[in-house]
């Protein structure tokens, strides 16, 4: 574009100087005429150039931006479809850890009804003892049999509990972890 208004700009100072400098001739105007036909020949072929090179370009330039936006609209729809799976991710994991708490609820209650159950047990077997005078070795000795595997009994169920309760920590902090990065990735 630049070239074509300094090559039209050129043209017409060339043309003021020599119609400026000439003598007057027989037919000046006949000659003027051709010479500025001459020179709107050559500007419109100049320019018609200067159109179709910038029509290319513009062509160009149209399929380059429609494959990027085609790229980048491939890029959203597959984004999206990521944050789709990493939803349904959070909501399994959310209905595994509602599984999880519902299931050491019960099995929470259970252990205290047990506990219960022996703590009645005990009182029971130490009632019996006070009664019985005559079989109070034989019932003492085996009492204390008796409350001793109630206490590893419980001792044990006690310990596998806390195990669970210290996986299932684990496994809930890993959870919010999981679910803090998908978050963070939104």
């Amino acid at each position: 574009m630049k070239k074509t208004c300094a090559v039209i700009l050129a043209i017409s100072m060339a043309m003021l100087w020599a119609g400026g400098c000439q003598e007057e001739q027989a037919s000046p105007d006949a000659r003027q005429s051709r010479l500025a036909a001459a020179e709107n020949r050559e500007q419109k072929t100049q320019f018609q150039h200067e159109m179709k090179k910038r029509d290319e370009e513009i062509k160009n330039l149209n399929t380059q931006m429609q494959t990027e936006m085609k790229k980048r609209d491939d890029e959203i729809k597959k984004l999206n479809s990521q944050i789709q799976k990493r939803d349904e991710g959070i909501e399994d994991l959310s209905s595994q850890m509602q599984k999880l708490y519902e299931e050491t609820n019960s099995i929470r209650k259970q252990l205290w009804a047990e506990i219960e159950k022996r703590k009645v047990d005990v009182n029971n077997l130490s009632k019996q003892l006070a009664e019985c005078a005559q079989e109070k070795q034989a019932a003492a000795e085996k009492a204390e049999k008796d409350m001793k595997q109630s206490n590893e009994s419980a001792e044990g169920i006690i310990a596998s509990l806390i195990k669970e309760t210290q996986e299932l920590k684990t496994e809930n902090a890993q959870v919010k972890e999981k679910l803090s990065n998908c978050e963070g990735k939104k």
